[in-house]
């Protein structure tokens, strides 16, 4: 089901490469964040090497964000790198009570950009994160920007809609 962050783990990881060609693999590691569905299990990590899953977890906290599988509007969502090593263990095994409820994704790089905004009837330069998408249609591709004050960039947490200008 296309509607669960895991299947991330399906483009992310060299068990299932054979099922893509080398130009759909090449643009997965350019825009698809490493991704695994939480559980104990061998896999690789975001460098392409085996590891324990769980353990691997632990060790790599502050590159990580735990998630769940399912929910949107950033909802549940934890930065390794925003709490402690005690909070994140704990976190992870009260997860792991919860089978395919949960996914662990590797930090990716936040751009910000600065826009202007009406504050108090003036305009001034703030700055944001931003993130950018694709969506499939029956005509096409689309795209789409989003922005946001904070690290989560969701429409659902405050964040809006940013145009996306193509230059030739």
């Amino acid at each position: 089901e296309f509607d669960h962050k895991s299947v991330f783990d399906v483009f992310t990881s060299p068990e299932y490469e054979r099922y893509f060609t080398t130009k759909e693999r090449e643009l997965f590691e350019r825009h698809v964040l490493w991704t695994r569905l939480l559980q104990e299990r061998k896999t690789t990590d975001s460098k392409g090497k085996s590891v324990d899953l769980i353990p691997c977890t632990l060790k790599c906290q502050s590159d990580l964000v735990l998630k769940p599988n399912r929910l949107y509007g950033g909802k549940g969502i934890i930065f390794g790198r925003e709490v402690n090593s005690k909070t994140w263990k704990n976190k992870i095994e009260a997860t792991l009570k919860e089978p395919g409820e949960w996914v662990i994704q590797k930090l990716g790089k936040l751009r910000r950009k600065s826009f202007f905004s009406p504050l108090e009837r003036k305009m001034r330069e703030k700055n944001y994160y931003v993130v950018s998408g694709f969506f499939a249609t029956e005509k096409g591709l689309g795209m789409v920007g989003r922005m946001s004050e904070r690290t989560i960039v969701n429409v659902a947490r405050r964040g809006g809609l940013t145009p996306i200008l193509l230059m030739k």
